[in-house]
Order: C-alpha cells, then sequence, then structure tokens
C-alpha cells in the first residue's frame, strides 16, 4: 500500500510539472503573440486581400503593407502601386528628378510591347521655381521637349526620347506644397 501512494504522489507531481510546463508554454506563446501580434494581424490581412483581389481580377494581387504596396499579375501584364518609397525600376536614370522633392507615390505597368512609369512627387519650392528647373534640365539631359502648356499655377511638358516618351506636370498642391507627376511610356 505504501508503494501504492508513492506511485500516486509520483503520478501526481508528473502531471503538476506537466502542467505548470503547458501553462508556461501557453502563458509564452501568448505574450510572444502580443509582441508580434500586428505583425501576424498584417500579414494575415495582406494574405486575405491579396487572396480576395486575386479572386475577383483572376490574376494574381500581391499586397505588401510594409512597403505600402499592391502589385497586380496576369497574362496580359503588370501593374504595381505604391505610396511613397523609392523610384521604380526601369525609371529612366537620365531623366531629372527635382532636387530635394519626395516622392509621394509611384505605379508601373507592363504589357506585351510596352511600360509605362508614373511618380509622384511633393516639394515645398513654388510651382515656377520647379517648372524652370524642368523647362532647363529635361533638354539638358538629351531629352526633346515636345510641347509646353502653362495656366494659373500649372505647367506641363511632353517630352521624348528615342522610343520613350511622356509628360512632366506641376501643380500647386495643398498647403502651400508643389505637386510634380512624371508619367513615361516606354515602348
Amino acid at each position: 500500500m505504501k508503494e501504492e501512494k508513492k506511485e500516486e504522489k509520483k503520478e501526481t507531481k508528473t502531471k503538476s510539472n506537466k502542467t505548470i510546463i503547458i501553462i508556461v508554454a501557453v502563458v509564452g506563446v501568448l505574450i510572444a503573440l502580443g509582441i508580434i501580434g500586428r505583425m501576424v494581424q498584417r500579414r494575415i490581412a495582406q494574405g486575405v486581400a491579396g487572396g480576395f483581389l486575386s479572386a475577383i481580377t483572376g490574376g494574381r494581387v500581391g499586397v505588401n503593407s510594409d512597403k505600402n504596396k499592391v502589385t497586380y499579375k496576369s497574362d496580359e501584364g503588370e501593374f504595381s502601386f505604391q505610396e511613397g518609397g523609392k523610384l521604380p525600376d526601369g525609371f529612366p536614370s537620365d531623366f531629372p528628378v527635382y532636387p530635394g522633392a519626395k516622392i509621394t507615390s509611384s505605379w508601373t505597368s507592363s504589357g506585351d510591347d510596352s511600360k509605362g512609369i508614373s511618380v509622384v512627387w511633393e516639394t515645398s519650392d513654388a510651382p515656377t521655381k520647379v517648372a524652370d528647373y524642368y523647362k532647363t534640365n529635361i533638354e539638358s539631359k538629351g531629352w526633346k521637349v515636345t510641347a509646353s502648356f502653362s495656366s494659373e499655377g500649372t505647367t506641363t511638358y511632353s517630352f521624348e526620347k528615342g522610343t520613350t516618351n511622356g509628360f512632366v506636370g506641376i501643380a500647386e498642391g495643398e498647403e502651400g506644397k508643389t505637386n510634380i507627376s512624371v508619367t513615361i511610356g516606354v515602348k
């Protein structure tokens, strides 16, 4: 009988130890999930959004909220949109970028035999100063201005170089900012 009681105590102690280990493990996991919960939630949301959009469009949609970027790929081509960030791949290295301007958004698209790139910047400089910069620097970089238009607070230049063409638009934005939009088509 004494041996049975000793065995029972040993089993109870082992069960108690296992229970403590399980409780500690669960608490550890909950703490870890609390710390990385936002990251996990973001990844799940990205996957759900990408899956939902892929089902609707019939293409592959990727959502990356870390980089504020959405991409779409199908048999017809690709499209991506990004808030902020850096110049998209394929943006001509010899096209002038206004000094100190901050990228607010960009998109790229490509199809069978062409690619489109658009970038929007913001600066605190006046629209006339920005327009003067582009008027001088587009041609100094070897691009040809094919047309220009100016109206109250806005200026637009269209340009080309080889099989690449596009336009730059400069306009008054909100809160004293100037918006610069460059759209380029590459064949």
